[in-house]
């Protein structure tokens, strides 16, 4: 166990307009004030104003929840009523406090306030076995789209959507932008219906989105393009309609 909590913040002003928040983080220290790598369980308490923690007024951070590691854990707080914080970190006999002030238009005046209770349960951390789209949400570019078929469609996780060409004329393209270089093990194109073998595609992958490169081996099935990346990484995407263009309803890219 340690000598000492210590309980600091990013910043002591926030805002009280729900665009700001503290970043706080609490470590274990030794007598030499070094941090401490040991298993333990800290509770961050919100003892006076209207700090709120993601549960409320209190939030347990521990080792066992992967939420206090190598000695150290950290949180998010903010406001929605001005006036001072006092928050408190505990573990065993161990205590830290620091003050924070909340600016805005609304002072805590003895309001009521109605805290949410904590989340019904706790996403692990992902076991490197699991399998991820890491295409989904992520910005996406096209030739082209027609009205209310924008090509973000393709990455919003939902089959209800698609893109679609704004004309059916040849070499319209579209292309998924992981935003950075990212691992990859294989793709999968879902088409709003059968891909005909008159449809022709060609699919290529690029690091810049300046150079290129071919991707051969694709499979199809019914409404499905798939197929693997030679290179096991890639940032963009992108898929060409050498001649007539079809709907897509999805892009699916899996590490």
């Amino acid at each position: 166990m340690g000598h000492a909590l210590r309980l600091t913040t990013d910043r002591t002003v926030i805002r009280t307009d729900g665009t700001d928040d503290a970043h706080l983080i609490v470590q274990l220290m030794d007598i030499d004030g070094q941090r401490v790598n040991c298993p333990a369980t800290v509770t961050l308490e919100v003892t006076d104003g209207d700090g709120l923690f993601p549960t409320g007024r209190t939030i347990e951070l521990s080792t066992e929840a992967g939420s206090f590691l190598d000695g150290m854990g950290a949180i998010e707080l903010r406001s929605y009523y001005a006036g001072t914080i006092q928050v408190q970190a505990r573990c065993g006999e161990l205590k830290s406090e620091l003050t924070l002030e909340a600016v805005g238009a609304v002072p805590l005046a003895g309001q009521p306030l109605r805290w949410q209770s904590g989340p019904p349960s706790r996403m692990k951390a992902p076991g490197e076995d699991m399998i991820f789209n890491i295409a989904r949400s992520r910005p996406v570019f096209c030739s082209s789209y027609a009205e209310g078929f924008l090509s973000m469609n393709v990455t919003d996780g939902t089959a209800d959507t698609c893109w679609m060409a704004a004309a059916d004329r040849s070499e319209e393209w579209i292309m998924v932008d992981l935003e950075g270089r990212k691992s990859a093990d294989r793709a999968v194109i879902m088409f709003a219906e059968s891909v005909e073998e008159s449809i022709k595609t060609e699919i290529e992958y690029s690091f810049d989105g300046k150079t290129f490169l071919k991707i051969d081996g694709v499979k199809k099935e019914e409404n499905f393009l798939y197929f693997d990346f030679p290179a096991r990484e890639l940032r963009y995407l992108k898929l060409t309609f050498p001649d007539s263009p079809a709907a897509i309803i999805a892009i699916d890219i899996y590490t």
